[in-house]
């Protein structure tokens, strides 16, 4: 009787313990989304006053496209789309290219990028940082762009398909 309490004894134990690992195993992993969203809150600490210059490609595969600078005293269209950011979702990244780019220079020196994209939802917009993904919501991120210089109508197109439309345009009034 003593052997077989201290056999099954010993497996309560084994099992208690694997039990254990197992539970701290999964309880412990790391969740990439979390990290993403702590990451770019990090990135974000800076404020309005701590930016140099901002610029806007609006069309990074064009490079003829001009970039658009916006005035740092624009403080508070500034800091309506650095809200927009900071309340960003991350999301599952995908193999879509981005349309642009958006680049904060701060007075330390350092310079904080976002690349931007349609999202494939209507609601919202999408864009990249630091190889991680985060969407946002596609009306306000349209609506702080535009109070920087930006048309929604640029962000949705690239300069390519904008010519294109403004030829077809052309053409048509010509034969008018």
């Amino acid at each position: 009787m003593g052997k077989l309490f201290k056999i099954s004894s010993c497996i309560v134990v084994l099992l208690l313990f694997s039990s254990a690992i197992i539970w701290f195993g999964v309880l412990g992993q790391r969740n990439p989304l979390s990290e993403a969203q702590l990451e770019l809150t990090t990135d974000l600490s800076f404020t309005v006053t701590d930016i140099e210059s901002i610029s806007i490609d609006v069309d990074r595969r064009n490079r003829e496209v001009p970039t658009i600078t916006v005035n740092p005293k624009e403080k508070n269209s500034i800091d309506k789309l650095l809200s927009i950011f900071k309340n960003a979702e991350p999301t599952e990244d995908h193999k879509c290219a981005n349309l642009g780019e958006i680049r904060f220079k701060l007075s330390s020196g350092k310079e904080i990028k976002f690349a931007y994209l349609p999202g494939h939802h209507e609601e919202f917009y999408e864009f990249r940082h630091n190889r991680r993904i985060f969407r946002i919501d596609r009306q306000e991120f349209f609506d702080a762009m535009n109070k920087l210089g930006v048309d929604e109508e640029v962000l949705l197109k690239s300069k390519r398909q904008r010519e294109r439309e403004e030829n077809a345009k052309a053409v048509q009034k010509k034969q008018q």
